[in-house]
């Protein structure tokens, strides 16, 4: 092991995909994206399995690239977001005039409506369960773009303490327990 000495350090551990507990959600179609080895997977199940139809689940910054990479290689995109607008943080008209360019392109966009359960059909597909009850034609792939925590394993392995949602605890000057 090899030491180093500082004055200051900064940790930038980044984050993780969110996985809530959404049954059905370790099905085989459903992909996360962080890693270019999950863009290599998800672009393989696409050719490998033909994809037509896909589903992204979360409507926010990484939803939307999904989004648009599957337009351009002629998926059908079905976008579900929660809540009332895609791209929660811009002000609702700039996020108006980004869904109508979606829907122009042909992405079918539900709002205010999250996802219930994952149904599996096949190793190849799920149908998606809304909360309202209404259920999505069998999708061959879903992308989760539904947020991201920090990847604080770094941190609790070194012993620093963290929050029950994993956020690195500090004090008034920003430094942690260690």
């Amino acid at each position: 092991m090899q030491r180093y000495e500082y004055d200051e350090l900064i940790l930038a551990l980044g984050a993780e995909p969110l996985e809530p507990p959404i049954p059905g959600i370790h099905h085989p179609s459903l992909f996360k994206l962080r890693t270019l080895q999950d863009m290599d997977h998800i672009n393989s199940w696409i050719d490998d399995k033909n994809v037509k139809h896909c589903v992204v689940a979360g409507a926010g910054f990484v939803g939307l690239e999904m989004v648009e990479q599957l337009v351009r290689r002629n998926v059908k995109v079905t976008l579900v977001e929660l809540a009332d607008q895609i791209l929660g943080p811009l002000d609702p008209e700039m996020a108006a005039v980004l869904q109508q360019e979606l829907e122009k392109n042909g992405v079918e966009i539900i709002l205010k409506d999250g996802i219930k359960e994952f149904i599996a059909k096949g190793d190849e597909g799920t149908v998606v369960q809304l909360q309202s009850g209404r259920k999505l034609p069998k999708a061959e792939m879903t992308i989760l773009g539904l947020g991201v925590r920090p990847d604080t394993a770094v941190a609790k392995d070194a012993g620093i303490n963290v929050s029950p949602r994993g956020y690195i605890i500090v004090d008034d000057q920003l430094r942690t327990s260690i």
